[in-house]
């Protein structure tokens, strides 16, 4: 059984997310502990930073476990549609070895700003990124982020098996 699986569901439906997903998401972030803080400082079941929870609604109690998955998933949405817009390869966001989850969950480690950078000195390095494979562009991520979509990917595939 997974932790707050009824929650879940209802913000990911919401978003058009898959709730296994989210799920996953929440098991890397915060191991479903609503009251995680990070020694960053992100909070919650999804460790949003209160900067990026308070951005998404003005709501800034991140620990709120409704909240925090909503303000999550609608942060996840929007990092998925900016993917869906941007990425290279074209619409790849339908099962969780498609490459357009990993650049979607290394923009909500990592940052967006810091995945645009990414881009640009790939695209410097390498020429037209078209036709690079996901993994020469998880080089020029840090491992912790690298790491990170990993473990995504894996507990997204264990819960899709386990159901």
């Amino acid at each position: 059984m997974i932790p707050f699986i009824k929650e879940i569901t209802e913000a990911a439906v919401k978003y058009s997310l898959d709730p296994l997903m989210v799920a996953a998401v929440v098991k890397a972030e915060s191991a479903f502990d609503p009251n995680a803080v990070s020694p960053c400082g992100a909070v919650g079941l999804m460790q949003l930073m209160p900067a990026t929870d308070k951005w998404i609604d003005g709501d800034i109690d991140g620990k709120d476990p409704v909240g925090n998955l909503d303000n999550g998933c609608r942060y996840e949405s929007q990092l998925r549609a900016w993917v869906e817009k941007n990425y290279p390869y074209g619409l790849l966001l339908n099962q969780p070895w498609d490459e357009g989850w990993k650049l979607v969950w290394a923009c909500y480690n990592w940052g967006m700003g810091n995945v645009l950078k990414m881009m640009k000195k790939c695209r410097q390095e390498n020429g037209d990124i078209k036709g690079l494979l996901f993994e020469v562009w998880m080089r020029y991520v840090p491992k912790e982020t690298s790491d990170y979509v990993q473990k995504i990917e894996r507990f997204w595939r264990e819960f899709i098996a386990a159901r």
